[in-house]
């Protein structure tokens, strides 16, 4: 996703009602109206859907904040640029829209990084000063009912918040698929101090899963990673224990490639006026 503060030229919401309503009678897209009055809620809030024959996106669109009603021209874009930029009818929409609108910022946007490996063979490596989660959820892919785990770290929409999920289990995939993803706002240019990621090479470990591990070598084994005297702390411990861990300490360090994560900002940013 990515988001966008706004600023509507002047009558910008009586020109946006006029713009929206025409587009709605050229395409068919599907208009969902959320009025507020709430202080936090947004006076025009729509969630607009097009399609066409084998894509869909939806995202939306909200001005006129209501504690700010002096403004009523403020107000945001949100999209999945990777699914709306595939159908042309929302590229007409939004370059159409800024027509509309006389400056347009970067607020925050999102980075994913796609693994072709099974969740199992991914682990975030967590900064215990951070907010943490670890779920584990359910999903049905037709009558089979299958368990994923989502880690996330960090607060929602907020600088370097990550998620790390599977991909597989989500969208009903038929191979494996891990992903990553970051959320960056617009001024975070050092990329640094971000979650590292873990691979578990499947050539050492096979199919071992993290399924076998009990939750208390789970811990021993995030601690052994973190320890800069792993060596000597795995041979303290007895014979029957090392053998079972070690190969889940055999691993590869996911390295990001910052020139691609500054790309992508650049990308980004390169909307704004």
């Amino acid at each position: 996703m990515v988001r966008y503060n706004f600023e509507l030229v002047e009558n910008g919401s009586d020109k946006f009602s006029k713009f929206i309503n025409d587009y709605n009678m050229i395409y068919g897209c599907n208009v969902k109206f959320y009025p507020s009055k709430s202080g936090i809620g947004y006076k025009y809030l729509y969630n607009i859907t097009i399609e066409d024959n084998s894509n869909k996106c939806s995202f939306a669109i909200g001005f006129g904040l209501n504690s700010k009603s002096e403004n009523m021209n403020s107000g945001f874009i949100e999209f999945n640029p990777n699914k709306c930029f595939m159908l042309s009818q929302f590229e007409q929409f939004f370059f159409q829209f800024t027509e509309l609108c006389s400056s347009m910022t970067l607020v925050r946007y999102d980075c994913a990084i796609d693994i072709p490996l099974s969740r199992s063979k991914v682990k975030m490596i967590r900064n215990y000063r951070c907010n943490y989660e670890y779920l584990i959820e359910s999903t049905k892919a037709g009558q089979v009912l299958n368990k994923s785990v989502t880690e996330y770290q960090g607060r929602r929409n907020c600088n370097k918040f990550t998620k790390l999920y599977d991909k597989k289990a989500e969208s009903h995939l038929d191979y494996d698929l891990t992903r990553i993803e970051f959320t960056f706002e617009r001024n975070e240019i050092s990329f640094e101090n971000l979650p590292k990621f873990v691979v578990y090479d499947p050539n050492i470990i096979n199919d071992f899963e993290l399924s076998n591990i009990s939750a208390s070598d789970l811990v021993l084994i995030d601690l052994l990673r973190n320890s800069p005297e792993l060596n000597y702390y795995l041979k303290s411990l007895p014979y029957r224990k090392r053998k079972k861990i070690e190969p889940y300490l055999s691993d590869l360090v996911l390295n990001l490639n910052i020139d691609l994560l500054m790309s992508v900002r650049d990308l980004a940013l390169s909307f704004e006026f």
